[in-house]
């Protein structure tokens, strides 16, 4: 199957609630070859107008958004704070307080991915912020990319336990998918306070670790890795990285996919009645024949109505893919204006891993 074989694409999980992806920076102590956000020099460039002033009046301006408009219309606000490493930011905590603090009623989800490179007493201060008692339930799901290249695993895995000190695999989270799967299907009770008490005694601190896939072998030092530390933590996942198509054999990726036991929650609709399930986009180009990803020219999408991404200097696009086409206002001076309507597709290669309903359009 190929792209144009594709009438409609949905993710069960973007039908409710708000999704915001904020890059705070692009600068990143690290220097891994095969970084989505390109060289040393690209980092240096695209961030040379970041400040913390900036980042100050961006998260002033996004908490008013969630509390003024949003909060009438979503029970449920995802943000996603990537970079760059941001978890070296000066401000990184003080930004995390703020947006853990604002007055919106409902459930507000904090997502971090780090290379786990700062220092202890910045994820012990994280901590003591989720583990104080709200009315208003407030989580954080950090994803901690092990790089074999640059991090000590016995270190890194020390920090690991630092953030699953108050965590430890509780009853609450082992009945959590069973809650979700009830909170879904009776959204009436919502907003029952018994419904509510449940929710806030659950986990509010999330850990999955990823390791980075280069090539066949990384493969199996990931499977070493999680045989090894599968004690300290539940999830342990592999991170594909860009260019995977022509480092990983044929005979991998059919392992891969046959191995991996991700929840699917993205559905695939074929011209031919034909419908497949996965996880992410990076299931769908594993299933299309020599596509390295979805063409999603010309099909009609939801991602801004339910969805945007800010740049590190305030820019707001709808698209992450086509973010110059899709720009609907600036954080820094509060003035964005979320859509009400779908959008026609204007890329040849959709890589936000967004998904939330893409149609294929008549026009």
């Amino acid at each position: 199957m190929k792209s144009e074989d594709i009438i409609k694409i949905e993710n069960f999980e973007k039908r409710d609630g708000f999704t915001i992806r904020w890059n705070l920076t692009y600068l990143c102590n690290y220097r891994c070859d095969f970084c989505i956000q390109g060289n040393l020099k690209s980092h240096i460039d695209k961030s040379k107008d970041e400040s913390i002033e900036i980042r100050k009046k961006i998260c002033n301006n996004l908490i008013t958004l969630i509390e003024s408009k949003l909060g009438n219309e979503f029970d449920t606000i995802e943000i996603y704070l990537i970079g760059g490493e941001i978890t070296i930011l000066p401000d990184f905590l003080e930004i995390i307080e703020k947006i853990v603090n604002c007055k919106f009623r409902g459930k507000i989800i904090i997502r971090v991915t780090t290379n786990l490179s700062t220092k202890m007493e910045v994820l012990k201060k994280l901590m003591e912020i989720f583990n104080q008692k709200r009315e208003a339930v407030r989580e954080i799901r950090i994803k901690a990319s092990y790089y074999k290249e640059f991090a000590d695993e016995a270190k890194f895995m020390e920090k690991i336990k630092i953030l699953n000190a108050k965590n430890k695999f509780s009853k609450f989270s082992k009945i959590k998918k069973i809650y979700k799967n009830f909170k879904r299907k009776f959204k009436r009770f919502k907003k029952i306070k018994i419904v509510n008490k449940i929710e806030n005694k659950m986990q509010n601190v999330h850990v999955g670790v990823g390791y980075p896939l280069c090539n066949d072998n990384d493969y199996y030092e990931y499977l070493k890795f999680k045989k090894r530390n599968k004690k300290y933590i539940r999830e342990i996942y592999f991170i594909v990285i860009k260019g995977y198509k022509t480092s990983i054999s044929d005979k991998l990726k059919k392992k891969i996919l046959k191995d991996n036991k991700q929840d699917k929650n993205i559905k695939v609709t074929f011209k031919n009645g034909e419908t497949y399930y996965c996880s992410n986009n990076n299931k769908i180009s594993l299933k299309l024949d020599g596509e390295e990803r979805f063409n999603s020219r010309g099909y009609l999408c939801d991602i801004g109505i339910n969805s945007i991404s800010i740049s590190n200097v305030g820019i707001v696009s709808r698209c992450t893919s086509c973010k110059s086409e899709t720009i609907i206002g600036n954080m820094i001076n509060g003035n964005v204006n979320i859509p009400k309507e779908k959008f026609l597709c204007p890329s040849n290669s959709c890589n936000c891993s967004y998904y939330g309903i893409i149609e294929k359009s008549d026009k």
